[in-house]
């Protein structure tokens, strides 16, 4: 037994650790030993707070990204609109929306928007999975439609209604400008125009007309078309109904 010695009579008197090994029944005769938990290091703790972030992060994109995919094919195939025929209206590629619409890719910010506008819907009505849009009525606000500024500033007005195959659109088209050749559109569609200020020369195949400011016309525009300003100072501002064939 390990013995030291006392500090008031230097006699040898047991240990405390001693003491407290030989008395029954005392914990240190039920645990030899205990066991410390330490806390982990501070970079180790580190790393397994961004893991743990990264993951839901990551989760929560995924769940975005497949809200969103289920929306913009919901809202395609509603309106009627081919991968190729909505790439050509948002400028993005069809086989990136594919992969949109199956959940393959995240879609960023600008991207929904442009998909959007060229669907005639709001951002929101993609991102919040098409939740909340009345089967009745549908807005398009100010601003949101999908637009583009060259040759002529463009934009589309009108939501495209589920099954509906009619696109309304404004174009603003610059003094002594043509718009087109534009290749022929499938059969049995045809366009309505109206010219709310100025003038325009609208040619389909070898039949021209013009039209001056309050006139409308409306045509088939199943072969090659141009739709031109010819005036040298006056923008010409029109209003176009397409019902696609």
């Amino acid at each position: 037994m390990p013995w030291r010695r006392s500090r008031d009579n230097g006699s040898a008197r047991p240990s405390s650790a001693s003491r407290c090994c030989s008395r029954p029944g005392s914990r240190r005769d039920a645990i030899p030993f205990r066991i410390q938990l330490c806390p982990l290091p501070p970079l180790l703790a580190w790393v397994a707070y961004s893991c743990t972030m990264e993951y839901m992060v990551s989760t929560l994109e995924d769940e975005v990204s497949l809200r969103v995919g289920r929306a913009v094919k919901q809202q395609r195939e509603a309106a009627g609109f081919s991968l190729r025929t909505l790439a050509a209206g948002s400028g993005i590629s069809a086989s990136m929306i594919s992969d949109i619409e199956r959940g393959a890719k995240s879609p960023t910010v600008s991207t929904v928007v442009r998909l959007a506008q060229a669907l005639g819907v709001g951002a929101a009505a993609l991102i919040d999975g098409g939740a909340g849009l009345s089967p009745r009525i549908r807005v398009l606000r100010s601003g949101e439609g999908a637009g583009g500024e060259y040759p002529a500033r463009w934009e589309r007005l009108g939501p495209s209604a589920p099954g509906s195959r009619i696109d309304f659109v404004r174009y603003q088209i610059p003094p002594s400008t043509i718009l087109g050749p534009t290749a022929a559109h499938t059969a049995g569609t045809v366009e309505h125009m109206h010219v709310a200020v100025g003038a325009v020369r609208v040619t389909v195949g070898d039949e021209t007309a013009e039209l001056s400011e309050g006139d409308s016309c409306s045509c088939r525009t199943d072969a090659p078309h141009t739709i031109e300003n010819p005036d040298p100072s006056t923008e010409a501002l029109i209003y176009l109904i397409v019902e696609r064939g």
